[in-house]
C-alpha cells in the first residue's frame, strides 16, 4: 500500500467544494497525481526544519509543473482592493485529524470552507477585489490549483515550507500602497509575519477577514477563529479593522 492510499483526505466535503478532478487520494487535482505519494507525504508529516525548501530532488520537478500551472492559469492583480488568503486549505488538509472527537470545531471547519467558496464565488461574479493566496507547494498542487483552473481565483503566490511569506519577496511589491483583506491560517503562526511585513515595508491599509482566519490547533478553544489577531510578537490588530466576510463585501459594493 502506498503513503497515499494510507492517507486520505480528513475534511470529506472538500473534494465536493473543490469539484475535485481526481476522484481519490490526497490529491484533488489530476493535473498533479503522478506527485500524489510525494504530496501525500509532505501533507502529512510537514518537516519542521529549515532545510526543507523545495530543493529536494523529489520537489522540483513538481515545483517545475506547478510553475508551468501558475503560468498558464493566473491572471495579473491590478486592483486597489485585494483579497490575500494564507494557507486556508492547511486545517482541512492538514490539521484536521486534531479535530477528531471535537464535534463543534469540525461543524465550524465545514461552515469557513463552504463560507470560503463562496466567497471566492462572489468576488468572480462582482469582481470587486482581486484574489490571491500564498500556499505551500504541496497544498497549491493538491487543492489550491482547481481554484485557478476554475478562474475562482486570481492568482497564487507559492510561500516558503515553513511560513507564509513568499519565495520570492518581490512578489510583495504589487501589493505596496494597496487596501488589503487578510485571512487564512494560522493567526499568530504562518499569517502573523505577512501581516507584519505588509504594514513594516508596503504601507497597506490592512483589514483581516476574521471568519476566514484559523487559529493554530492547539490555541482552539471554542472556535477555530481567533478572538484577537497578531500582526507581530507584541501587536494586534484594532477590532475595527477585523471584518466578517459579509462586512468585506458590504465594504467592497461601497467603493
Amino acid at each position: 500500500m502506498s503513503k497515499a492510499d494510507e492517507l486520505k483526505p480528513y475534511q470529506p466535503n472538500l473534494r465536493r467544494l473543490l469539484h475535485a478532478t481526481k476522484p481519490e487520494g490526497v490529491v484533488l487535482n489530476q493535473t498533479f497525481a503522478k506527485w500524489e505519494d510525494l504530496i501525500a507525504e509532505n501533507m502529512h508529516s510537514r518537516k519542521h526544519s529549515a532545510r526543507y525548501k523545495y530543493f529536494g530532488e523529489e520537489d522540483r520537478g513538481l515545483f517545475k509543473a506547478v510553475e508551468k500551472h501558475l503560468f498558464q492559469y493566473r491572471f495579473p492583480v491590478a486592483q486597489e482592493n485585494i483579497v490575500l488568503l494564507v494557507h486556508p486549505f492547511y486545517l482541512p488538509m492538514t490539521n484536521a485529524p486534531q479535530l477528531r472527537g471535537l464535534e463543534e470545531l469540525q461543524e465550524e471547519t465545514d461552515a469557513y470552507l463552504k463560507r470560503l467558496i463562496n466567497f471566492f464565488h462572489w468576488l468572480q461574479r462582482t469582481k470587486t477585489a482581486g484574489s490571491v493566496v500564498l500556499e505551500t507547494l504541496h497544498h497549491y498542487a493538491a487543492a489550491t490549483s482547481l481554484l485557478l483552473e476554475q478562474g475562482l481565483l486570481d492568482s497564487a503566490l507559492i510561500s516558503e515550507y515553513n511560513t507564509g511569506m513568499p519565495i520570492d519577496s518581490r512578489e510583495f511589491n504589487r501589493f505596496k500602497g494597496k487596501r488589503i483583506f487578510a485571512g487564512g491560517g494560522y493567526n499568530d503562526g504562518c499569517l502573523r509575519p505577512v501581516l507584519e511585513t505588509l504594514l513594516r515595508e508596503y504601507s497597506v491599509d490592512l483589514y483581516v477577514i476574521h471568519d476566514l482566519t484559523i487559529e493554530p490547533p492547539s490555541r482552539m478553544d471554542d472556535s477555530i477563529h481567533p478572538k484577537t489577531v497578531y500582526t507581530s510578537s507584541r501587536n494586534t490588530l484594532p477590532q475595527k479593522r477585523c471584518l466578517t466576510t459579509e462586512e468585506v463585501k458590504a465594504r467592497l459594493m461601497r467603493i
